[in-house]
């Protein structure tokens, strides 16, 4: 028990220290000094799923297009997270 609890501490502090280097590292932030990563499913442990960039907003939402689209060979949905750590 006591090595999966070091586990989880270990994880806790190398993504804490990787989004304190992406913010020294230039990486997007928003006007509260948050950086761009999104590090888990949900975005971080207590899975708030909101980004806190503001680049983005009412003013300029209508510029926004498609980038890139990939047509699978089989017709289904595929849906997933992107996981973002130090803007890759």
């Amino acid at each position: 028990m006591s090595i999966l609890i070091n586990r989880i501490l270990l994880t806790l502090v190398l993504v804490g220290s990787s989004v304190t280097a992406a913010a020294a590292a230039g990486k997007p932030e928003s006007s509260a000094g948050e950086t761009g990563d999104w590090p888990a499913h949900g975005r971080n442990a207590g899975e708030e799923r909101y980004s806190p960039l503001d680049k983005i907003n009412d003013a300029n939402v209508d510029q926004l297009g498609l980038a890139w689209r990939f047509k699978y060979p089989l017709d289904r949905v595929v849906e997933a997270t992107p996981i973002v750590v130090d803007g890759v």
